[in-house]
């Protein structure tokens, strides 16, 4: 994990934790899913530009 998607994980474990009154354990699993589903979306998006980019019809 990048050091701002760590302060992001740190955040909604907290969030989960104390706000929804889990776990820590599963308030830590729950916020990495978060940051890692969070990172994928991103990167396809960044993907797709790329794509759209090389083929020219890019914006």
């Amino acid at each position: 994990m990048s050091e701002d998607e760590r302060e992001e994980f740190e955040e909604r474990a907290a969030i989960l934790e104390f706000d929804a009154g889990m776990c820590r354990e599963w308030a830590e699993r729950i916020a990495a899913r978060m940051v890692l589903e969070r990172r994928g979306r991103e990167g396809a998006a960044n993907h797709g530009d790329k794509v759209q980019r090389a083929m020219g019809s890019g914006s």
